[in-house]
């Protein structure tokens, strides 16, 4: 396109039907959309790019635009266009990134949405579907990448010349928590692989652009990317900026923006009918989009000629070129056809168009009426050479199919043509700019219009009914309605079977509606149920209410209904002007129904005075009919009452309508009015005023004669009155009453004036004298328990008969226990007439003493005497003292007796001994006559003794235990005493002993000290006289760590040990019996064997390599063994190897040998000897001395030599002396690599060198393993498509072996790059995709 333009209008798609079954209306109008913007040309075109949004409505609408950051609303005139600027910031432009750019656009009433995108030369429209239409399942249809490339566009730098515009689609969700999954048919600007599967998350308002990754020209087309949700969304397809084809020279390769809202699968169909743009002698291009695997087509050309292309997957598209007829087209299966306008690159080509793209309408999709405009710009002068519209109809609608109100079969230069072997025909119709309308009653059509000009074009499709072709819904919705008065409460439902797609919007026709006022409930775009109500605005009116229900497969179901309005007359007012007061008056008048319906009267209500009567000439309720009458009466009869008349006559209708006839009068009345006093409740002591009054409630003079009635009564006294009393009509006096209460006593008496016209008048005087009540309250708990919780209720009561309150004067006293808080809370206690307050008091004596509390309350009338509450009690508590006992020493079998004190009491209150036990001890040396038992009460200050005999049968201390069981506690705890009774008696004299070694488990060449323990059971002293050591093995050494001889003789005295210290030390395979003897009181001998044996721990192997020699290879043997434990004895080790020397050959005749422990880490350096087969270390020290655990390390390094043999064992030897147990082991040994024996061996090489990268896609960090077989020089680059080089190791030296090689690649853009390796050993080339 060589011009940007402005769409100020765009096409209306339109139901403009009467008929809900003949009718069906294009499905791009409707009540709630989300639009949205993809990227237009590439950012470095640095040309303003426009965003538009045009609005339009048959009927009058208001609307609702929501845009990211800015919301506001408007109004549409039926066939109004509005134009909506949108911020070029809300076109998407970031491929796989969901974003906040949808706009939301809601009316009352369905209205058509397109939304416009321009940039210089580079523009495209397209017309938005409602969200109610929107599906679960698209497929895309697009076209490949394209970039400029022909060096005759001197305008265009080198950037924008070479680089891709991509292919593109764009998904908008309307709902939260949508899920969209989708395979793109080509790798992605965002790093998605062509035909793998992804998901993402959209929630209401996100939109989600997709585009191919910059491939040069002709690759990465989007076309046949499957995408499905899990709730319905929105899509736009197309292209950044494209030519059609892609492969015309020069300047027939022009580009244009390529957008369109693609339908969903749901409504495409089996059967289409193309009309050619005829914009060029080649025609036009044309692919055909496969919802299903093995979908057949069979393409049928206007000269009859019949092809047939199979698409053999989902997704799978056919594209075929230079189509300038119309053509049938029919599928097993459903599909999608997308027709493009196309240069055919030749020469001679017109300038005069340019590419653009429209989706076709199926026939299954087509509709009855449409209305639409041509676009333009206003700005470019003759933008467009012509609009024409390519129509494809219904035989039968050829009879009402008219344009602008003319039947087309009229117009001189309109040809149709009829579709061969169809019921179809077509045409192209040449249009003015502006407005139009098609529209036939007899038959379905639809089609496309386009445009062409210099450098620009534009189509779209004129109408879809979207709806499913396989399963249609042909059942309108269903009204039900209730009326009661003109009001009409409706309700729609349009749920009968599965194929029912729900409502889509309801209008009230405004040419057929008057005096009504209705509300609709709002319906979603799920809906299947909607509620309505419409009433009268003026029920005196006649009115009509005609409304549409419309679902969402173009089905109307219209509902009218005829309002007649209410006619009444009768008269306005009444009026009684002079009625007697004892007299009664009546009117009459009639109501008349002028309505042209029948009328209910159902009642007549009088309001504001109970001295009007009526009586009607029928009994109410009545109907009237249209012109009858009905008579009634009104009587006003004053009883007395001269109060003037003021009422309304309140006639009820049916449809709650009510009219009123005022009604007034006069009465004639010498009356007046006394009205009396309530002095209510006043105390005793007080006085009160209070007045009567007299009133002249009449309508002349009168004179009171009298009062009477006070008499009686001497505390009330009537102040200042004198009598006649004149008064004018309306005029009131007041006079004075003092009430002196002088008891507790309720007045309740009538008082009675008369005038001079013998009337009377009588009124009442009331009043009470008052005053409260309250008791005193004594409350003693008399005597209770230490510890005891105790509580008692008392009752404060207000006997009087008016309430008080009361302050506390005065609290004292030391019984508390909560009951302070319960007397400080009564102050300001308010106690009501007869109110009781419930007082709960408590006791806990700690003391054993007497407890008192007293409150002093005066309650707020002063001529109360003092309130007074007392609270009083005696804490009592036993208490026991306990003795314990001993008698004098005597021998065994001699008893003494005595009379023990065992305990006293204190306190004052009797102890209770609930049981006296024997608890324990020498049971039989003791005997205690008469002891107590079982709940003996003892009073206070009184003393217990016990009868008791010691008996003791043995030598030695004697005790017995006694326990003493009372309730000496508070609360009535149980107290336990314990108390003891003892004695020692004097043995008869014994001899016993025990003697024992106590020496540690020996360990070889250890040093162990050790105990001889004697001890003396018996209870006389044992003398010793000598001690000896006796061995079987003399090699062992044990004996005294101390000269024995300086501690002969001793004595041991009875219950006491005597320890004398022993050393011991013994080697490897060292063991034997040592007999300890004692000699003691002068005859006696004791002897004690101890059997010796050390444990012996044997040195250890911890690690030795196996060797696998290649024969000529150096070869190391590593030795790692332990000395299990330290030892106090040098040790000499001796070190050997035994191997054949035909198999491996001694390098070096010396080695360290280290020694490492906790403490310890000694080098040694160890001379190697070979002789033949055997191999010596000589460690060059004369001794070792191990004091702790140590691991001990040396290597042999040997020459590996060709053997008969491949296999055999090094035998290692390692002996310490007589510490430890030698160790003694075999080490594995193998000849590797030996083809044969007796061949030489062969080096087999068995690896190769090898380059990867992982992972791929990477993000911001490049990870390449390197393997080389050998030492090498390295050169890594990276490279793009575009050719460009980035150098990461240039002629680097790498020795053999294995690389992680790891690359910052942040400042790569996203795309598809080479990783190339050049050496020696491999030249590799890898592609990897950079992804964020």
């Amino acid at each position: 396109m060589k011009y940007t333009f402005f769409l100020k209008i765009a096409v209306l798609l339109l139901f403009l039907g009467q008929n809900a079954h003949s009718n069906t209306y294009s499905s791009y109008s409707g009540r709630n959309f989300y639009v949205s913007f993809m990227q237009n040309e590439i950012h470095l075109n640095k040309d303003p790019l426009v965003l538009r949004i045009f609005l339009t409505s048959l009927y009058p609408a208001n609307y609702q635009v929501i845009m990211p950051g800015e919301t506001f609303t408007g109004s549409l005139k039926a066939n109004e266009i509005k134009e909506i600027e949108v911020p070029a910031t809300l076109e998407a432009r970031n491929s796989e990134v969901p974003e906040k750019l949808a706009i939301q656009i809601k009316s009352d009433i369905p209205i058509t949405v397109y939304c416009f995108s321009s940039k210089l030369t580079t523009s495209d429209s397209y017309s938005a579907i409602p969200v109610s239409r929107w599906g679960k399942k698209y497929i895309v249809a697009s076209y490949p990448n394209d970039q400029y490339v022909a060096p005759e566009r001197e305008n265009l730098d080198s950037l924008t010349k070479f680089v891709p515009r991509s292919s593109q689609f764009l998904i908008i969700a309307a709902y939260d928590g949508t899920v969209v999954s989708f395979a793109p048919k080509a790798n992605t600007r965002g790093g998605k692989l062509a035909n793998q599967n992804y998901q993402v998350t959209l929630n209401q308002g996100d939109v989600y652009l997709v585009q191919s990754y910059p491939f040069p020209k002709g690759f990465g087309d989007l076309t046949g990317t499957i995408i499905t949700g899990n709730k319905p969304f929105g899509l736009l397809a197309g292209h950044v900026r494209t030519a059609i084809p892609q492969n015309a020279p020069y300047p027939f390769d022009s580009k244009d923006h390529l957008v369109e809202m693609l339908p969903p699968t749901y409504a495409w169909g089996k059967n289409y009918i193309s009309a050619p743009f005829d914009v060029n002698s080649k025609g036009d291009l044309f692919r055909i989009v496969a919802l299903e695997p093995e979908t057949i087509v069979e393409m049928k050309k206007f000269d009859g000629s019949i092809s047939y292309l199979q698409i053999n997957s989902a997704g799978g598209f056919y594209e075929i070129r230079n189509l300038s007829t119309p053509i049938i087209w029919n599928s097993n299966k459903p599909i999608q056809i997308v027709q493009y306008m196309q240069h055919t690159g030749e020469f001679g080509d017109s300038k005069e168009y340019d590419p653009s793209m429209v989706v076709l309408p199926p026939v299954e999709q087509f509709v009855n009426e449409i209305l639409f405009l041509t676009p333009r710009n206003f700005r470019v002068e003759d933008q467009f050479k012509e609009h024409r519209v390519a129509l494809v109809f219904e035989n039968s609608a050829l009879a009402t199919l008219s344009l602008d109100g003319q039947k087309i079969t009229d117009m001189w230069d309109v040809s149709i043509e009829n579709i061969p072997n169809t019921n179809y025909s077509w045409t192209s119709i040449r249009l003015r700019e502006g407005r139009h309308k098609l529209s036939s009653t007899t038959g379905k059509f639809s089609g496309i219009l386009y445009a062409y000009g210099f450098h620009d074009s534009y189509a779209m499709s004129l109408g879809n009914s979207l709806i499913d072709p396989t399963n249609p819904d042909t059942i309108p919705s269903t009204i039900n309605i209730s009326e009661n008065c003109g009001i009409i409460y409706g309700s729609v439902t349009d749920l009968h079977n599965a194929a029912d797609l729900g409502l889509d919007y309801a209008y009230v026709v405004p040419e057929l509606t008057n005096n009504y006022s209705w509300n609709i409930s709002e319906i979603s775009d799920t809906a299947f149920f909607a509620t309505f109500v419409a009433s009268p605005i003026d029920v005196f009116r006649d009115g009509r209410f005609t409304i549409d229900f419309y679902d969402k497969a173009s089905n109307r179901t219209r509902y009218t209904f005829n309002y007649i309005g209410t006619k009444i007359d009768n008269i306005e007012s009444l009026s009684f002007p002079n009625t007697a007061l004892k007299g009664k008056d009546c009117r009459n008048f009639d109501i008349t129904n002028n309505s042209n319906k029948i009328i209910e009267l159902r009642s007549i209500d009088v309001v504001g005075d109970g001295r009007i009567s009526w009586n009607t000439s029928q009994p109410l309720p009545y109907k009237l009919s249209p012109k009858e009458k009905i008579s009634v009466q009104v009587c006003f009869t004053p009883n007395g009452d001269s109060t003037s008349l003021s009422a309304e006559l309140r006639l009820n209708f049916d449809c709650d309508y009510t009219k009123i006839v005022n009604i007034d009068g006069r009465v004639f009345a010498p009356q007046f009015e006394l009205i009396g006093y309530d002095f209510g409740k006043v105390r005793l002591g007080n006085e009160a005023l209070g007045f009567i009054k007299i009133t002249n409630t009449g309508n002349t003079n009168i004179l009171i004669e009298n009062i009477n009635g006070f008499a009686p009564f001497a505390d009330f006294q009537l102040q200042n009155i004198e009598f006649p009393i004149s008064l004018l009509p309306r005029e009131e006096r007041q006079y004075w009453v003092v009430f002196s209460p002088s008891g507790r006593y309720y007045y309740d008496f009538d008082i009675t004036a008369t005038n001079s016209f013998g009337l009377s008048a009588t009124a009442q005087i009331m009043g009470e004298g008052i005053a409260p009540d309250i008791n005193n309250i004594i409350v003693d708990f008399g005597r209770k328990r230490v510890g005891t919780k105790n509580t008692a209720a008392a009752l404060l009561k207000n006997s009087g008969n008016d309430a008080t309150s009361l302050t506390l004067l005065s609290l004292d006293g030391n019984l508390d226990d909560g009951n302070f808080a319960t007397l400080q809370n009564l102050d300001g206690l308010l106690l009501g007439i007869n109110e009781e307050k419930h007082l709960d008091f408590s006791f806990e004596p700690t003391e054993t003493i007497n407890y008192s509390t007293s409150a002093i309350f005066q309650c707020d009338w002063e001529l109360h005497s003092p309130i007074n509450i007392e609270i009083k009690g005696v804490g009592t508590l036993p208490e026991i003292t306990t003795y314990n006992n001993r008698f004098d020493t005597t021998f065994v079998a001699h008893d003494l007796d005595s009379t023990l004190l065992v305990f006293e009491t204190k306190g004052n209150e009797e102890l209770a001994v609930f049981d006296v036990n024997i608890i324990g001890g020498d049971i039989n040396a003791f005997e205690i006559e008469d002891l107590p038992r079982h709940n003996h009460k003892i009073q206070p200050n009184e003393k217990v003794y016990f009868p008791t005999k010691f008996k003791p049968r043995r030598a030695g201390e004697h005790i017995l235990f006694l326990e003493i069981v009372s309730d000496a506690l508070p609360n009535y705890g149980v107290k336990r005493d314990t108390i003891t009774i003892s004695g020692y008696a004097l043995p008869n004299d014994t001899l016993n002993y025990s003697m024992k070694v106590e020496l540690q488990n020996l360990e070889a060449c250890k040093y162990y000290s050790g105990d001889l323990v004697i001890q003396n059971l018996g209870n006389v002293n044992i003398n010793v006289q000598s001690i000896s050591i006796n061995k079987t093995n003399q090699d062992l050494l044990i004996d005294f760590a101390t000269d024995i001889s300086t501690l002969l003789p001793f004595s041991i005295r009875p219950d006491s040990a005597l320890s004398i210290p022993i050393i011991s030390y013994a080697e490897r395979n060292q063991s034997g019996k040592v007999e300890f003897e004692m000699l003691f009181n002068d005859t006696l001998s004791q002897i004690l064997e101890v059997e010796i044996s050390p444990i012996t721990y044997q040195i250890e192997l911890v690690e030795a390599n196996n060797l696998h020699v290649v024969p000529g290879d150096t070869v190391k043997l590593h030795i790692h063994g332990r000395f299990p434990n330290g030892i106090d004895a040098k040790i000499a080790p001796t070190i050997s190897l035994s191997v054949s020397r035909f198999m491996l050959s001694l390098l070096k005749n010396n080695t360290d040998f280290v020694l490492k422990g906790a403490n310890t880490d000694l080098h040694l350096i160890a001379q190697i000897e070979q002789s033949k087969d055997r191999i010596n270390l000589i460690l060059g020290v004369d001794s070792l001395l191990i004091v702790e655990p140590l691991d001990f390390y040396f290597t042999l390094e040997f020459l590996g030599l060709l053997h008969t043999d491949d296999s055999t064992s090094i035998r290692l030897n390692l002996n310490a002396d007589n510490c430890f147990d030698p160790l003694l082991d075999f080490i594995p040994l193998k000849i590797i690599n030996v083809c044969n024996f007796p061949l030489r061996p062969i080096k087999l090489i068995t690896n190769l060198p090898y380059l990867s990268v992982t992972p791929n896609p990477i993000i911001n960090e490049l990870v390449v393993e390197l393997y080389l077989v050998d030492n090498d020089e390295v050169t890594l680059n990276i490279t793009d498509l575009q050719g460009k080089t980035m150098i990461l190791e240039e002629s680097r030296n790498f020795d053999k072996g294995k690389y992680i090689l790891k690359y910052d690649t942040s400042q790569l853009a996203n795309g598809v790059y080479n990783l190339i390796v050049l050496s020696k050993q491999m030249k590799e080339n890898i592609i990897f995709i950079k992804t964020k």
